[in-house]
């Protein structure tokens, strides 16, 4: 996918996706950023189920994100929300209508112990909306990860890099409070590579590269005992991606 298309309306995405490779510390109470106007129709009623594997997950937070132009290291307004019942279903009663929007909707469903799932459906009428959930891979603070990215693996979708993309996921829980370091590497200068942190709660942080990088850097403030989703994103069809991922804390 070229850079032109992996940023979802170019004159929309240049501040986000023309970030450098270093971002300064996180803390989810990160000064706001404008959001993007967007028209909306009359709000639709969203429904579903939220699983994992074929069992239903009960209590898993369901809610509708306001998409920001400009940042994706950033507390995300909840439009609406809700919480799935013991048979794993949802309903939002009114999630705005996107179907004459530059953005999707952004749509997610977070339960510690599983991946964060985001969805950025097209919304124009009442639809459902099912959610898959799978349980954190967990690995150790420090590990020095080579992995490749390839068709086949599971799908990651953001704020910004709204298109599906292929990725790994790790789950890495700190044990002190201070700073989580984690660079991903690659060998080949290319664009439409990600990595995503995702925050307790399913807060993202996301770094995008364009032609010309070879590394992400991203520092988030972390708490003792939290866990972490570090995700490795392909955004776009330039499967695979060749990646090494370490972490460390500061």
């Amino acid at each position: 996918m070229t850079s032109a298309v992996a940023c979802v309306g170019a004159l929309f995405l240049t501040i986000g996706c023309g970030r450098g490779a270093v971002s300064p510390a996180v803390s989810p109470t990160a000064v706001p950023v404008p959001t993007l106007t967007r028209k909306a129709g009359p709000p639709h009623r969203m429904f579903g189920t939220v699983t994992t594997g074929s069992v239903p997950v009960a209590d898993a937070e369901i809610a509708e994100l306001e998409t920001v132009f400009g940042d994706d290291c950033f507390t995300p307004r909840e439009l609406s929300g809700t919480r799935s019942d013991p048979s794993g279903s949802y309903v939002l009663p009114a999630v705005t209508d996107s179907s004459t929007s530059t953005w999707a909707s952004w749509v997610r469903a977070y339960k510690a112990g599983y991946f964060t799932d985001f969805e950025r459906p097209r919304v124009s009428q009442d639809m459902r909306l099912d959610f898959t959930l799978d349980p954190w891979t967990h690995v150790s603070l420090g590990q020095s990860i080579h992995g490749t990215v390839d068709r086949g693996d599971p799908v990651c979708r953001g704020n910004s890099y709204g298109l599906p993309g292929f990725c790994h996921r790790f789950a890495i829980t700190v044990p002190t409070s201070g700073t989580l370091d984690v660079t991903l590497t690659w060998p080949n200068v290319r664009p439409d590579v990600v990595l995503d942190v995702v925050r307790p709660g399913g807060v993202p942080c996301a770094l995008f590269s364009w032609p010309g990088r070879t590394q992400h850097n991203l520092k988030i403030v972390a708490e003792a005992g939290a866990t972490y989703e570090v995700r490795v994103v392909d955004d776009g069809n330039a499967s695979p991606l060749t990646y090494e991922l370490t972490t460390s804390m500061r």
